[in-house]
């Protein structure tokens, strides 16, 4: 802008006459503008710039973008200040940039039991219901098997960002087992025990006093049955008793016993330690 005035002029003298006029004008001066306070953090406010003059206190205009109002959310804007004074002139620009703020995740259900579904660990974030992407191991899909999974939770949100780490640990679900045929009869042959689990189907270890074969001989040995399974525990544990098999003996017939006529009274002999029974 430049200031402009009007003058003229008339000689004042008994022996001359004349005038003139013209315009004065008066250019403003060139100032400087520096910007400050071009990086901040969201907080739900608008973040206007601020900036210093040379000379001090001229005043000054800006725009965000195009726009006159001082932006909200976090990004990068690109700002032109311009001096507002009638004596002097200048323009800067430069780029606020509002990052984003920090927000806070916890993390909770990390140690859920085996049920056939998908186990989601639990999230709860400050500010409260900000976006979450979850990973478990890397995918985004929640496990449904037991065992143990590396969570990486991160903030999805245009004004927060956050990131926290855990473990998901799916325990196996119990199993039941159920013992049979824990009385049997020595045969010869071996004499395993049934058994019968809940859910139907799943393997499961035995062991005979500590041994994996079934014994064969009669006596009696603690049974210990554990569950093999990626996603079922359970133990169980009894007695087998095997019975000695019934014994049977057979004699050949017995010879018949033959008959004896004592003699008679007047044809006997004395035999010291022996003496006839003649029945009456």
């Amino acid at each position: 802008m430049q200031a402009a005035t009007r003058w003229s002029r008339t000689i004042e003298d008994p022996n001359y006459t004349g005038s003139a006029s013209g315009t004065l004008v008066i250019t403003q001066a060139s100032a400087t503008i520096t910007l400050g306070t071009l990086t901040q953090t969201y907080d739900a406010s608008p973040k206007p710039v601020t900036s210093t003059t040379s000379p001090a206190g001229l005043g000054v205009t800006y725009t965000y973008n195009g726009a006159s109002s001082p932006p909200l959310n976090a990004g990068s804007y690109e700002v032109a200040a311009t001096i507002n004074d009638p004596n002097y002139t200048s323009a800067g620009s430069g780029t606020l940039v509002i990052g984003k703020a920090s927000g806070a995740i916890a993390l909770s259900n990390l140690n859920p039991t085996y049920d056939g579904a998908p186990k989601p660990a639990s999230v709860a974030t400050t500010p409260a219901g900000l976006a979450i992407s979850l990973t478990y191991d890397g995918n985004a899909s929640a496990p449904v098997n037991a065992g143990s999974y590396a969570v990486a939770a991160m903030i999805n949100d245009a004004n927060y960002t956050g990131f926290t780490t855990g473990t998901l640990a799916v325990g196996k679900a119990t199993a039941g087992i159920a013992l049979g045929n824990l009385n049997s009869i020595y045969d010869g042959t071996a004499q395993p025990v049934g058994v019968t689990t809940a859910p139907a189907g799943l393997a499961v270890s035995v062991t005979y006093d500590g041994a994996t074969t079934p014994p064969t001989n009669a006596g009696s040995y603690a049974i210990a049955v554990s569950v093999v399974d990626g996603n079922y525990a359970g133990f169980a544990g009894g007695t087998l008793s095997i019975a000695p098999a019934a014994q049977s003996i057979t004699f050949p017939p017995f010879l018949p016993i033959p008959s004896v006529t004592p003699p008679s009274r007047s044809r006997r002999r004395r035999v010291p330690g022996f003496r006839w029974f003649i029945p009456s």
